[in-house]
């Protein structure tokens, strides 16, 4: 008969397989749910949007702005005239931010990936998803202020304002997998 030594047990994980597996689902589909609840909502949302993008817009053009259910921006032009614009669905950063609660939803399912990481760098791209729509819009404002509804908005709408979106998504995109796939994978 032989002896067979026992590999040593330091450093070894005490989890057995499965541990966790039910609260990694579980964090997705919050994820999901997340993802649905921001579709769902996002007129209530957009509404909430437009007050931070009137201070946002108030503070960055240096005139007063006013906004009102329907979700319009209004505020004054050079020409002295009032502006109104509407902030639409395809307008909000809620649609920009989904990818990223159903990216982090499905990459929960990969037990090597830290689920601690992935709420994070959700986390972190839908914010700064949200904040540089707000860069977008106060482009958009001031643009508009500054040149009027036809060479201002127009250029600023389409050229500038799909330039930050754009540059925007990369730069969340870079943040979420940048921070949730470096470092060491948690137990959970």
């Amino acid at each position: 008969m032989t002896e067979t030594a026992l590999p040593d047990a330091r450093g070894a994980r005490l989890i057995r397989p499965g541990a966790g597996r039910s609260s990694r689902v579980a964090l997705s589909l919050v994820m999901l749910l997340g993802a649905v609840l921001l579709v769902l909502g996002n007129r209530a949302l957009r509404t909430a949007e437009l007050v931070v993008s009137g201070g946002v817009v108030s503070l960055g053009a240096g005139h007063t702005v006013l906004y009102r259910p329907g979700h319009f921006i209004f505020f004054e032009t050079s020409a002295s005239r009032t502006v109104g614009l509407q902030v639409t669905a395809s307008c909000t950063a809620i649609f920009l931010m989904v990818p990223f609660l159903l990216l982090a939803a499905f990459m929960m399912l990969i037990p090597r990936v830290s689920a601690t990481r992935l709420v994070v760098a959700a986390v972190v791209g839908a914010v700064v998803v949200f904040w540089l729509n707000q860069l977008r819009l106060l482009i958009i404002a001031w643009a508009t202020h500054n040149w009027g509804i036809g060479p201002g908005f127009d250029w600023s709408h389409i050229l500038a304002g799909s330039l930050v979106t754009t540059f925007s998504m990369l730069i969340a995109l870079y943040l979420f997998f940048r921070i949730s796939l470096t470092g060491r994978r948690s137990a959970v």
